[in-house]
């Protein structure tokens, strides 16, 4: 049968046995799968008798076979046939090289080795074609290997004459010298491979790399030693952690070997490892593909080298320093991809989500470095270093500021794992200090961000994210991480007086991270079940402090944006009665502060008035004789009123008897106090040329209008004093009965006022009825006429010039104040009973013909609404007929 395989061979390559040069064309053009089939029948004939495999592995034709199956398997193509046929004879090459014969074919292996590693080399870093190929290829490989280094040995001596021809023998010894010049050779190139394969993206190609380095290692030959552990410790330093468990599993169960061998040389390559990956992380990180790679090698070099060594290494000061300063260099926030997020979302993608970082690092591996950090008894020192990093590390300049981010991401993740783990090892002093240096830090940027509150109905949000901004984020999402029920009522304080200033920024990443901060809070603890009860719970903290910053507005020039959003985010009435001295202190800045410290004050007072109004709307006036002060009341204010401390606030009997009678035992009547205090002081502000003023003003006169309307002794005396300020926003003086002006137009901003303004008269026309029916009839209606009949010329002749889609015109203030208007006009005449003035209610209908015969069908709205007006304005003149 060896004989038929020789001769087999000799047909196929048609030269002799002797010349090993076999061409890849010839071999290629010839093989086929038949032919490959009938070898395959030989070689495990032979394969199966002892004698037969004695001689195949001493005769000289194995040359030739071991050259023309590896050229079968590299060099055939890419179709299904080929694959198949290359398949087959990986096949038999596993089967030649099978372990199980591997002391009498070591000989064998090791004088073809050279001619099939290359072969199967090729294979491998190609990866091409088939995964069962390279499966093979890996497979062949450790099995040569493993042959071709077995240590030494004398093979079983058998009578050679039972050979085919004793000139067919060839007489080759593996020997030391051999071992050591074949390792030499062999062993970088084998390194090679394995990172190759280590590296792939493909799960399976990697569990081969891991595989085939344990099945070596597991036979101990002469190929392992220290080179070859190193090389070990490589590949499980890069797949620990894989995210295929078998492949990451494989690679534990190899490194317990390794360690459990020689611990002491596995932690002294450890050492040297992460050292080298530390001094080189940053350059690694920007020239990688993807900057987590390098990230994720040096956490499974920590996490191998285990707490104990680690711990050790952070004795060292410059270990700790080369630690910390090489993981901050990479921490850097893409300010760009945290904006188009949030642009994007209105609303925060997702709670406690720290900020994106450049270089595709994800934030998931700085938590993972935070769990190692946080178990290692130095935990302490390496926390101080990067506090007194952080605080001496100055603001004034854009690297300083980018350093500090970096080391508040860092901060972050530890206090939120910190806080999230069980680990009572931590100083909780060391919080408490750490809140105290961060808000000294917060308080730094009162300057540097911009204090003034945007109106929404004005602009949107600043869609801007400095290097200020996105620092001070991050300080709100370090401080989100904090447990309020284990750190001190003064700290309490602080940390939400601070957290409320900035929920009112214009800029929408801070914002955005004071939100978050407040709602984390809240689910830390376990004392409040919203941010409503937080803040009440708290409102007494709060108050001192705001009311020892309004002692001093200039120097802090926030601390109404923080009453603003004390008195909005808490929907339990009680708190007004905390809020003792608060108003006061608005209203006596008012006088002695410039335009932006003034629209602050009015933002202040708006929502002041906004909070009245949703606590205890509508206030009635009690009919109650009240015999103990101190006894609850029936009225709308006293129903919150449960203990003592809360029912300071109500003036004493003294000061009632100073009122109308009518309202000495009134308890509502403070409140409508405080409101015509707020109108009377604020009233000649109404006549501001500046849009946010105006647009404040005109919303602390609705709601008050609204909470006082029960009252006609204050009532009345605010809308006429407020009046004048009011119709003004639709037009200038004119004599009665003339035309209005047909050159008169408003600007944008005088628009949006307008609009504000429609709303206010709306109001005013169903609290006071017929007492406003003279303003109506000779101030307002004709002005709105004018104002109407401007608007359609304006819109006929832009309509004529540009096509604008509907989309476009529903957003500009021009439709929505021709919409507030038509909309307004029945309502606003049925209330003031001006429908008994015939002209003004002629000309109205004339101008809603107009609108509702719009042809444009963009205007489809508001065509719709000007046919509503109209066909209630038909129902009051049938009414007043009746």
């Amino acid at each position: 049968m060896l004989t038929e395989l020789e001769l087999f061979l000799i047909e196929q390559t048609k030269i002799t046995i002797e010349d090993t040069n076999l061409r890849e064309e010839k071999t290629k053009g010839i093989l086929k799968g038949h032919d490959v089939d009938k070898l395959e029948n030989l070689i495990c004939s032979i394969l199966e008798s002892k004698q037969l495999r004695q001689e195949l592995f001493k005769t000289t034709f194995r040359p030739a076979l071991g050259h023309l199956l590896s050229l079968l398997l590299d060099t055939f193509g890419c179709s299904q046939i080929d694959i198949e046929i290359r398949k087959k004879c990986a096949y038999l090459i596993c089967e030649i090289t099978n372990l199980k014969y591997k002391e009498l074919s070591s000989n064998f292996i090791a004088f073809i080795l050279p001619g099939i590693f290359l072969r199967i080399k090729n294979v491998i870093l190609q990866q091409i074609h088939s995964i069962e190929i390279l499966q093979f290829s890996c497979k062949i490989l450790s099995n040569i290997l493993i042959i071709s280094f077995l240590p030494l040995f004398k093979q079983q001596n058998f009578d050679e004459n039972k050979l085919i021809s004793t000139s067919s023998i060839i007489i080759f010894e593996r020997n030391d010298e051999w071992i050591k010049m074949a390792k030499e050779k062999i062993f970088p190139q084998f390194c090679s491979i394995l990172t190759n394969l280590a590296s792939s993206k493909i799960d399976l190609i990697r569990f081969e790399a891991v595989k085939l380095i344990c099945t070596i290692f597991d036979f101990k030959g002469e190929f392992c030693g220290d080179d070859f552990n190193k090389i070990a410790i490589d590949i499980c330093s890069l797949l620990y952690n894989d995210e295929q468990i078998r492949i990451s599993n494989e690679c534990k169960h190899l490194f317990n070997k390794l360690q459990s061998e020689n611990a002491n040389f596995v932690e002294t390559c450890l050492t040297n490892k992460l050292v080298n990956l530390l001094k080189r992380l940053e350059n690694d990180v920007i020239n990688a593909t993807d900057g987590e790679i390098p990230l994720q090698n040096l956490f499974n070099v920590l996490q191998m080298l285990g707490s104990d060594s680690l711990n050790n290494l952070c004795f060292s000061s410059d270990f700790k320093e080369l630690l910390l300063n090489s993981i901050l260099s990479v921490l850097v926030v893409d300010k760009q991809k945290q904006l188009i997020s949030l642009v994007k979302n209105s609303q925060n993608l997702q709670e406690n989500l720290l900020p994106p970082l450049k270089f595709g690092i994800n934030s998931k591996i700085i938590f993972n470095f935070a769990l190692l950090l946080i178990v290692l008894p130095n935990f302490e020192d390496l926390f101080d270093i990067l506090i007194n990093k952080f605080i001496s590390t100055s603001t004034t300049n854009t690297t300083d500021i980018k350093l500090k981010t970096s080391i508040l991401y860092l901060i972050s993740t530890l206090i939120s794992t910190f806080s999230s783990s069980n680990n009572n090892n931590f100083d909780q002093n060391k919080l408490s200090n750490f809140i105290n240096d961060i808000i000294s830090i917060l308080k730094l940027f009162d300057s540097l961000l911009e204090e003034e509150i945007l109106d929404s109905e004005i602009v949107d949000n600043l869609p801007l994210n400095t290097d200020e901004s996105c620092l001070v984020g991050l300080i709100f999402n370090c401080l989100s991480s904090i447990n309020l029920d284990k750190i001190a009522a003064k700290n309490r304080g602080d940390l939400l007086y601070e957290t409320l200033k900035y929920c009112s920024s214009s800029n929408i990443c801070v914002k955005e991270a004071a939100d978050n901060c407040l709602n984390n809070l809240v689910k830390n603890s376990t004392q409040y079940k919203d941010v409503s009860e937080m803040i009440f719970e708290n409102a007494h903290l709060l108050m001192f402090k705001i009311l020892l910053a309004a002692q001093d507005f200039p120097t802090n020039p926030r601390f109404p944006m923080v009453l603003s959003e004390m008195i909005l985010r808490c929907f339990n009435p009680k708190i007004y009665f905390k809020l003792k001295g608060a108003l006061d202190e608005l209203l006596f800045w008012l006088d002695y502060s410039n335009q932006k410290q003034i629209l602050l004050l009015l933002f202040c007072l708006k929502n002041y008035c906004k909070a009245l109004y949703n606590w205890f709307y509508p206030l009635i006036p009690s009919q109650i004789i009240i015999v103990d002060e101190q006894q609850p009341s029936t009225s709308k204010v006293t129903e919150y009123s449960d203990n003592e401390e809360e029912t300071e606030d109500i003036p004493n009997k003294n000061v009632l008897e100073e009122e109308n009678e009518k309202y000495l035992n009134d308890l509502n009547y403070p409140l409508i106090q405080n409101l015509v205090t707020i109108l009377k002081r604020t009233k000649h502000f109404i006549s501001s040329q500046y849009l946010p003023v105006q647009l404040n003003i005109l919303d602390i006169l609705k709601y008050s209008l609204e909470l006082v309307k029960n009252y006609e002794n204050e009532l009345l005396p605010m809308i006429h004093q407020n009046w004048h300020g009011l119709i003004q926003k639709f037009g200038n003086e004119f004599e009665e009965n003339s035309n209005f002006h047909n050159d008169f137009q408003l600007s944008n901003s005088e628009m949006l006022v307008t609009i504000k303004s429609v709303e206010v008269i709306k109001t005013i026309t169903l609290i006071s009825k017929d007492f406003v029916y003279w303003k109506i009839v000779k101030e307002y209606l004709p002005r709105i006429c004018g104002l109407l009949e401007n608007l359609y010329k304006q819109t006929l002749k832009s309509t004529k010039i540009l096509v604008v889609k509907e989309s476009v015109i529903k957003h500009s203030v021009a439709f929505k104040l021709q919409l507030a208007l038509v909309e307004s006009i029945p309502t606003i005449i049925e209330n003031s009973g001006a429908f008994n003035n015939k002209n003004n209610l002629q000309r109205l209908k004339e101008i809603l013909i107009l609108y509702s015969n719009f042809e444009d069908k963009n205007f489809q709205v508001l065509t719709n609404e000007a046919r509503k007006s109209l066909k209630r304005l038909a129902e009051l003149e049938e009414i007043k007929e009746n």
